[in-house]
Order: structure tokens, then C-alpha cells, then sequence
């Protein structure tokens, strides 16, 4: 470690104070907290006001991320409907969700059209 040496303890001081350390020496000062999640939403907002709502979605990136939401989302609302289809015609069953599930990944508009034309739960758990 190298060893500075001041005229002076004001003069140390006053070095340190102005945020200049010397090389090879550390600073006794822990560095100032980062507020990223603030520095984030600022930026945001910047953007915003200068029109430029939607930056992640204007990047190949950001149009990949938004496709798999919009899926996943279409998915799930599949099988609310499919278990809200089913829990109308046959009530609360043992295995309500996963046959929910199972029939809206195979065949969801037909599945909801056999529930509808009353097929029994045999036909579609099979």
C-alpha cells in the first residue's frame, strides 16, 4: 500500500472531503446507497414525457417478451373458462382444475362444445 504523506491534517482533510482519494489508498467514506429502483422510474417517466411509452416493446426483445405474455395470459383465461364451463354443467369436481387444464391444452373450442352438448364426464376425462 503506498503511503501519502500531507503538509498538513487539513489538507488530508480537505482532499477526502472532496471526494479525491490518492491512488493506493482506500477511502474511510462507504460509497453512496444506489437508488436504482428510483434512478428506473425516473427514466421511465422522462421517456414518457417525451413520448416514448412503450421502449421495451419498440426492441426485438421486448416484442419476444410481450408475444409469451399475451400467450401465456390466453392460456389461462383458456382454462378459467374451460373450469368455469365445466363446474356449470357437472358441479365442484375432485379434479376440477386439472381436467380444466388437460382439456384446454388439447382441443379448447371443442371441449367446450362437448361440455355444452352434454357429454358425460367418462367421454371427457377419457
Amino acid at each position: 500500500m503506498q503511503t501519502v504523506l500531507y503538509a498538513s491534517r487539513q489538507a488530508r482533510e480537505e482532499q477526502y472531503a472532496s471526494g479525491h482519494v490518492p491512488s493506493g489508498i482506500a477511502s474511510a467514506r462507504p460509497a453512496p446507497p444506489r437508488d436504482f429502483d428510483g434512478i428506473f422510474k425516473a427514466l421511465v417517466e422522462a421517456l414518457r414525457r417525451r413520448g416514448m411509452n412503450n421502449i421495451l416493446e419498440q426492441t426485438e426483445t421486448g416484442r419476444e417478451i410481450a408475444r409469451k405474455n399475451r400467450e401465456e395470459g390466453r392460456e389461462e383465461g383458456h382454462v378459467d373458462l374451460m373450469r368455469a364451463a365445466l363446474q356449470a354443467a357437472y358441479g365442484d369436481l375432485a379434479d376440477l382444475d386439472e381436467l380444466a387444464r388437460r382439456l384446454a391444452d388439447r382441443d379448447h373450442s371443442g371441449n367446450i362444445a362437448r361440455i355444452v352438448a352434454g357429454a358425460t364426464l367418462d367421454d371427457l376425462r377419457s
